[in-house]
């Protein structure tokens, strides 16, 4: 592959997980959420795999979440601390996202801007998703949802002095044409507070990616805080 493809690749998929993470986004650090690999036998037999799925429809759906701002920290695989990302999500498709200390990116609807904080001043960016995001977010949810497995139920579990219910499971995309063919896998842990049903954190690793298909060991921790308030408009 050429240095040029390469890059080219390399944006799609860091534009792509800025606005997910979905949080998978998200995310290797903007964002992520992507993944999971094929697997053999009959899903409906595994009562916990299925658990994962219902859920995976509504709670952790990012189309249905509640508005948060999340902190993503990411650690090699020595567990030293390499970086730390600050989101803040309306809804897919009105997020901002960027390294702490650096650059931010507000992102509304396919438009995007560039600032020097989460609170702007916002620069128009020289780049725009295509207008037919939202159905490119679409489809790579459901090839998210599609490719879950390896689900791991721990039931209830302590975080934060809180029950939560306590969640693992592998995905492997399948290749999303509306994201230019990426694919990507990565092995996730999430902690669901019993009694909101939300997202208290979420963490990934053994990530792989069409354009790095090299096994990657780091590991991201993204803690999220709800705030319905949130409220992301277009800078005039």
């Amino acid at each position: 592959m050429g240095s040029s493809e390469r890059k080219r690749q390399e944006t799609i998929w860091i534009k792509s997980r800025i606005v997910a993470k979905v949080g998978m986004t998200n995310l290797h650090s903007y964002l992520c959420v992507f993944c999971i690999v094929s697997f053999v036998g009959d899903a409906s037999a595994d009562p916990c795999l299925e658990e994962v799925r219902a859920i995976y429809k509504k709670e952790w759906n990012p189309f249905l979440r509640k508005p948060y701002r999340s902190i993503q920290t990411i650690y090699d695989e020595n567990g030293n601390e390499l970086r730390v990302f600050e989101n803040i999500f309306e809804t897919p498709l009105k997020t901002i996202s960027g390294l702490r200390g650096g650059e931010m990116g507000l992102t509304i609807e396919y438009e995007t801007w560039t600032g020097p904080s989460v609170e702007g001043p916002w620069t128009k960016a020289p780049y725009d998703f295509p207008k037919d995001r939202r159905e490119a977010l679409e489809l790579n949810y459901q090839l998210e949802l599609d490719a879950l497995s390896e689900a791991v139920c721990h039931g209830e579990v302590e975080l934060q002095g809180r029950p939560h219910l306590k969640y693992e499971f592998y995905i492997k995309t399948a290749p999303n044409p509306k994201l230019g063919g990426i694919w990507g896998a990565a092995r996730n842990t999430i902690w669901m507070d019993k009694k909101t049903r939300m997202i208290t954190q979420w963490e990934q690793t053994d990530f792989q990616t069409s354009f790095l298909p090299e096994l990657n060991k780091e590991r991201h921790v993204t803690v999220y805080t709800y705030d319905e308030s949130i409220k992301l408009k277009r800078p005039e």
